[in-house]
């Protein structure tokens, strides 16, 4: 595989041990669409090194008249024109990028239906070196699974290795930043072993944080961060104070760490983003407190910002939480974020109330890794999940009305009996801590955070 920086385009040369004449590619990844088209020049040979007629036969998809043993072809991957997607497809500029194999790779597949092995080797501009969480030498790659596979190239990757518990953790950057690596891999290490007390499993191998500037002359407020495999690529805008930008890092990393264990440590099939999205997203906002990384009036205004948006989405009741998840590329994505945050902060609650404190939304993953960690059997992710659900809470309701059920959220009247004000004004909402709350209230509060201010 040699990459060329200028004009942004990898060559890719390779030989099967089965002979193959259908070539797929990856078309569509999330919201991005016609990825196929980026694919140039392809060319096929058979075992006597033989050229062999190819044609198109849809956006992302070649036929060869007969099977062929070698392949050639261009990849054109310039910046998106969203930049927003430089985490989730390949693109490179003169600094560097990154490749995501996936949409790099042909799809192949065994007799099983499950992804080829291949072993990937680098020719790299001058100057430029690669960084991965795959293991490898001299820019030599065995890859297991191209779509859990991220290389980061560029001119002038600095690399900081640090031990968090079992786990080789990589912090890559591109570019200049105002700050020492060590304080975003202690912020890194505060939040991995913080998760793996949390769920009860301990992360092993390999970890690479790839950070790269997001484009333009930005601050905080734009970035773009992908967990995939073992890798989690960021773009952020850096024209920001260290402080400020240090903030939004370990905000941003309470989120994407987490994806480290849920869903990848996880043997759970299917599509269950409601879950490995929307309620991640509110047990990273937990830890964010927990951590202090932010305090309890923010962990309740993002709450507020949350419940708003989903108030602001129209078909916000219109898909249950799972139909939402299927549809979750063609309507609007963030119905799966946002109201899978609020069920997850529900769901929190009631196991607080009816344990009277000694359980909460912690527990389901703890019992998660306890039944579904890497090694055990797969199962549809869905249904091991609601019947976890289902089995700690004791009624299902949360899970029938929401998960199951497009019933609507109403915030007003759920959060009242658990201590907490809300007040709505217009499109606004803010939440509070009533004046007059009861013993187990108290405690239920303090586990969240909430110190009571000082007169």
């Amino acid at each position: 595989m040699t990459v060329v920086s200028s004009p942004a385009v990898v060559r890719v040369e390779g030989d099967l041990q089965n002979p193959s004449g259908t070539w797929s590619f990856r078309n569509t990844y999330g919201a991005v669409i016609g990825l196929g088209d980026r694919i140039q020049n392809l060319a096929v040979l058979d075992s006597k090194g033989q050229t062999v007629a190819v044609r198109k036969t849809s956006p992302a998809e070649f036929k060869s008249e007969k099977p062929g043993s070698r392949i050639s072809y261009d990849v054109r991957l310039s910046e998106p024109a969203n930049p927003a997607d430089g985490t989730h497809i390949s693109s490179l500029n003169s600094q560097g990028g990154y490749l995501m194999l996936a949409d790099v790779l042909p799809l192949l597949l065994d007799e099983h239906q499950r992804p080829l092995a291949v072993r990937v080797e680098l020719q790299l501009p001058p100057h430029w070196t690669a960084v991965s969480s795959l293991q490898g030498e001299k820019n030599q790659y065995d890859v297991p699974d191209p779509a859990r596979a991220v290389l980061f190239l560029g001119s002038d990757l600095k690399v900081k290795r640090t031990k968090i518990g079992a786990t080789e953790f990589l912090f890559a950057t591109v570019g200049e930043w105002p700050w020492q690596s060590e304080s975003v891999t202690a912020i890194a290490s505060k939040i991995i072993r913080d998760y793996g007390q949390k769920v009860g499993y301990e992360l092993r191998g390999r970890v690479v944080l790839m950070l790269s500037p997001f484009p333009g002359t930005v601050g905080v407020e734009r970035w773009s961060a992908e967990t995939r495999g073992s890798s989690v690529v960021l773009l952020l805008g850096r024209n920001s104070a260290r402080q400020v930008l240090l903030g939004r890092l370990s905000i941003v990393l309470t989120h994407e760490l987490f994806h480290l264990f849920v869903p990848n440590a996880l043997t759970l099939d299917g599509d269950y983003d409601w879950f490995f999205e929307g309620f991640t997203l509110y047990q990273a906002l937990r830890a964010a407190v927990r951590l202090g990384f932010i305090d309890f009036q923010e962990y309740l205004a993002t709450m507020a910002r949350v419940y708003d948006s989903y108030r602001a989405t129209p078909e916000r009741d219109a898909l249950s939480l799972i139909e939402a998840t299927r549809r979750r590329w063609t309507a609007t994505s963030s119905l799966v974020y946002d109201k899978g945050m609020l069920v997850a902060f529900l769901y929190d609650l009631r196991l607080r109330y009816i344990s009277k404190n000694r359980q909460s939304l912690d527990d389901v993953y703890r019992e998660l890794f306890r039944e579904y960690s890497l090694g055990a059997r797969r199962v549809d992710g869905n249904e091991a999940i609601i019947t976890l659900l289902n089995r700690l809470d004791g009624n299902g309701q949360i899970s029938k009305r929401y998960l199951v059920n497009p019933e609507a959220i109403n915030l007003e009247t759920e959060l009242p009996a658990h201590g907490f004000t809300v007040e709505t004004s217009g499109n606004h909402s803010c939440f509070g801590v009533s004046r007059t709350v009861n013993n187990e209230q108290r405690e239920m509060l303090a586990a969240l955070g909430y110190r009571k201010p000082r007169k």
